[in-house]
């Protein structure tokens, strides 16, 4: 496709690409934005639990709740604009191309109507993973629930009107440049509100530095420098310069990429033990996040510069000028890539386990006696592979999301139960093993039990 993702009128209603093919595409796949926007919807007015007033749910609703109601009333207009773009390629009626009566800059506005919306359609959910992560590492309730939970509706409503901050070099009149100026710094008072009250929630909060907090933070600092460099380009003045250069390119990445991946990391750090069953390597996903910290800085850091100097963007060629900084960004991409390889292999580490040995007859040691996790707590769990590979700790703050794991029918899973040191190993199937954690753990909090204060009968249990 030659046009680039915009579909830019008046050459998108001119070229031999195949153009119509894939507006109709994007069409057809508009239906599951707003589909998927009226379910959330219904499922928060109807299908809460009782007693779930609006101000009890979790933050993370309240952020899907707003990214829903962007979806319903942005995607439309988007279906419109390019079935427009059809009829006029196909029929020729004269709506966008000048030759035939029509205005190319019209598209543009039907297009950033949808496509400014559509970037905290994928931002805002990242809002609300952020809520949960600082405020279960900072042990504190969130600071300011309701106005966090508003702001996410105050984003979903302005961000309908700031399209026209795209257009500053477009011919639109001065009247209209100033008051989309004055909207685009209205719509970071929302996004301010939720910075301010993550930051007040950290504020003498036990903070608790694990991979996913690790990743809070950085999105904190992250989205901190896409937010402000983004008030340079609601200036008329300034953006004129800025405008299509790799400024923007880096102010775009910081919010999105800064922002939704890295929120998007961190929640998957924090709740992969709950909906794997498997536990990864902090070590790794520490030095996973601090390899894509430091490589998406000087990826896109750089391209500030290039911005400021006057690098366009979308060309592919650069005068020598621009070549030192060019190549500082492309070191960056490497080592942020790498970070990002050194995340997948920090979460599936298990799993690649599982299918380079033969699953059911690896067994793991579970040793239920007292011994020390990573904090120093004294209350962690021991789970040694019998092939002596490997070890690992269980840490403290998973211990909640183990006692959520189903048990079932485990009693029968355990193949071998012997004493060993006056501990109580057992040799248990890979895929149950976190099902034994989760009774054991269970059973010590129910009773108030050490191990080996178990009775006989406790112990059978067990065997």
């Amino acid at each position: 496709m030659d046009t680039g993702w915009t579909f830019y009128t008046p050459y998108s209603t001119t070229t031999n690409a195949s153009v119509s093919t894939m507006v109709l595409a994007a069409f057809i796949l508009g239906f599951s934005s707003i589909f998927t926007g009226l379910n959330f919807i219904a499922t928060v007015h109807r299908l809460r639990a009782p007693g779930m007033t609006f101000f009890r749910m979790p933050l993370f609703v309240w952020a899907l709740y707003a990214t829903a109601i962007i979806q319903i009333l942005a995607t439309p207009v988007l279906g419109i604009t390019l079935l427009l773009l059809i009829a006029e390629r196909v029929l020729h009626v004269g709506i966008f191309d000048p030759a035939l009566g029509g205005d190319p800059v019209l598209f543009q506005h039907f297009f950033w109507f949808y496509s400014h919306p559509a970037v905290y359609i994928m931002i805002v959910p990242g809002f609300g993973v952020i809520s949960d992560l600082i405020s279960t590492f900072s042990r504190k309730a969130i600071f300011g629930y309701r106005a966090i939970a508003l702001s996410s509706l105050g984003i979903a409503i302005v961000g309908f009107l700031v399209w026209g901050h795209h257009m500053f070099t477009s011919g639109q009149s001065e009247l209209a440049g100033m008051i989309f100026s004055g909207l685009t710094f209205l719509i970071a008072i929302p996004t301010a509100i939720k910075i301010l009250n993550w930051i007040a929630t950290l504020y003498k909060g036990s903070i608790v530095l694990r991979t996913p907090m690790w990743y809070a933070l950085g999105f904190l600092w992250l989205f901190l420098i896409g937010g402000l460099t983004g008030l340079y380009l609601a200036t008329m003045s300034i953006d004129l310069h800025l405008h299509d250069t790799y400024f923007v390119v880096a102010h775009f990445h910081y919010v999105m990429m800064g922002g939704t991946m890295f929120a998007f990391i961190g929640g998957l750090h924090y709740w992969w033990p709950k909906f794997t069953g498997k536990m990864f390597s902090e070590k790794l996903g520490n030095w996973a996040c601090a390899l894509a910290f430091i490589g998406f800085n000087v990826t896109f850091g750089s391209q500030f510069f290039l911005g400021v100097a006057g690098m366009p963007r979308r060309y592919y060629n650069y005068l020598p000028q621009y070549e030192p900084l060019h190549q500082v960004s492309t070191i960056g991409s490497y080592i942020l890539g790498f970070g990002f390889f050194l995340t997948l292999v920090c979460l599936l580490r298990l799993s690649l386990i599982h299918i380079l040995l033969k699953r059911g007859q690896e067994r793991f040691n579970i040793y239920c006696s007292p011994c020390h996790d990573r904090s120093g707590s004294g209350n962690g769990i021991v789970i040694q592979r019998a092939n002596k590979l490997g070890a690992w700790a269980v840490p403290s703050y998973y211990e909640q999301r183990l006692l959520d794991t189903p048990v079932g029918d485990i009693f029968s899973t355990i193949t071998n139960g012997k004493n060993t040191m006056k501990s109580y190993a057992y040799q248990v199937p890979v895929a149950d093993r976190w099902a034994i954690v989760a009774y054991v753990r269970a059973l010590q909090r129910s009773q108030g039990l050490k191990v080996e204060q178990l009775t006989a009968e406790q112990r059978g249990q067990l065997k």
